[in-house]
């Protein structure tokens, strides 16, 4: 039912950062009706669509029974009561179970249960909850089941013997040179002062970046004229792979993003007590898709709508020209996007706007043996901020995934539009 409310949300363009919807099986015909009494004690219905600031998006099984009923209110940050009525009974002689779904962006949905009985006459409302919205990236008091807790209780030891206090830092250049699987082609004058360009004559590096392209192949022009490939890749990269090889025949190049083409994101090395507590000892990419909303693993294909600003940045040199940001590094780590390390990022001060900090605990990532864990573990995820390496003497994994199918960039000042070619696949 809560997949269903989702979908009409969609379908209805809602944007509301606060809603509380009302959902119920479409076998029942009923005409089920929400009211929601706002901080200010008015009510939003379907006699009264807008008050407060509040609107009744949409209406279910006014005529007749719909295949997947449900209606929505848009509200604010404060404290709402909500009732249900049956305005018009068609189901005879079964109770009517319903869900009431309260959404803020950047926290957990929270799901109230109700049951229209069978003997239950039209007016006679039923009170389902008073429920409190915050402003968004304010997180109210974390709440834990009884069932919840008796497990911790029994996971404590294991826990306390395997993970310990866990740590989440952001990653650096130095950490992942020689890293197993991971691939970090360094970028102008910042690569080549920490000795990361690799040589173009290396035959492993070259002949995979070879295969890429081919195995990423792209039609030819009408006119037929496409030329030498190796001429056509050095002077103008049209795919992420294109780029890669560019930059490696290239060490000094200078590649650059603006802000508002790219999301930010950063990778987090995470420490545990023992070893084998994740599946992998690769660090987790931390990808904000949406504003207001903790980040995620990065998505191929996907764009949301949060983009980098100048808080992401200690304004010492990091913008060039034009107002681009130069990357230092395009790092390539197994099972995610490709990753560009932006030159004087940082992570922004946390004040509870538009950047909530997360550290990469993916329950997900935890090995079989410690999945029993992935409650506390994605608990850490939201409730750890991640903390900047010690040193500063290289550079901090802070900048960009390329989740897009289309990525710009900007290679000694031009301006280029490269096929993420790796995305167009998935």
């Amino acid at each position: 039912m809560v997949s269903q409310l989702n979908q009409r949300l969609a379908k209805a363009g809602v944007t509301s950062k606060h809603t509380i919807g009302l959902t119920w099986n479409g076998k029942y015909t009923d005409d089920l009706d929400i009211h929601v009494i706002t901080p200010s004690g008015k009510e939003v219905y379907y006699g009264c669509k807008q008050a407060d600031g509040c609107k009744l998006d949409f209406d279910a099984n006014v005529s007749s029974g719909e295949a997947e009923p449900c209606e929505n209110v848009s509200c604010r940050p404060g404290k709402f009561k909500v009732r249900v009525n049956n305005f018009n009974r068609r189901t005879v002689g079964e109770t009517i179970p319903f869900q009431i779904v309260c959404k803020q962006l950047g926290a957990e949905d929270v799901i109230y249960e109700g049951v229209w009985p069978v003997n239950r006459q039209k007016g006679a409302f039923i009170d389902v909850c008073t429920h409190e919205f915050t402003e968004v990236g304010q997180a109210g008091p974390p709440t834990m089941s009884a069932n919840a807790a008796a497990r911790a209780k029994a996971q404590n030891v294991e826990w306390e013997a395997r993970i310990g206090d866990a740590t989440a830092t952001v990653e650096t250049s130095d950490a992942l040179v020689g890293m197993s699987g991971v691939e970090m082609i360094a970028c102008g004058a910042a690569g080549q002062r920490l000795g990361l360009c690799p040589a173009a004559s290396e035959p492993a590096k070259v002949g995979r970046a070879f295969m890429e392209m081919a195995l990423n192949s792209v039609p030819a022009p009408p006119n037929g004229k496409k030329g030498l490939f190796s001429g056509n890749c050095a002077a103008q990269p049209s795919t992420v792979s294109e780029l890669k090889a560019h930059i490696r025949a290239n060490p000094g190049v200078a590649l650059a993003v603006q802000l508002r083409d790219h999301a930010p994101g950063y990778l987090v090395s995470i420490g545990t007590k023992t070893d084998g507590v994740r599946k992998t000892t690769l660090p987790a990419p931390c990808h904000f898709h949406d504003k207001h909303a903790h980040p995620v693993k990065p998505v191929p294909g996907t764009v949301g709508n949060a983009r980098l600003d100048a808080t992401w940045f200690n304004g010492n040199g990091a913008y060039a020209l034009q107002g681009l940001v130069r990357v230092s590094a395009l790092v390539d780590v197994p099972g995610s996007c490709p990753f560009l390390a932006l030159q004087g990022a940082r992570l922004p001060p946390q004040n509870g706007e538009a950047f909530p900090l997360a550290s990469g605990f993916y329950p997900s990532d935890l090995s079989a043996e410690m999945h029993v864990h992935r409650e506390r573990w994605g608990f850490c995820h939201t409730q750890m901020k991640p903390s900047m390496p010690a040193r500063r003497s290289t550079s901090q994994m802070v900048g960009t995934f390329l989740t897009g199918r289309e990525v710009v960039v900007y290679l000694n000042g031009v301006r280029m539009t490269l096929q993420n070619e790796a995305q167009t696949r998935q």
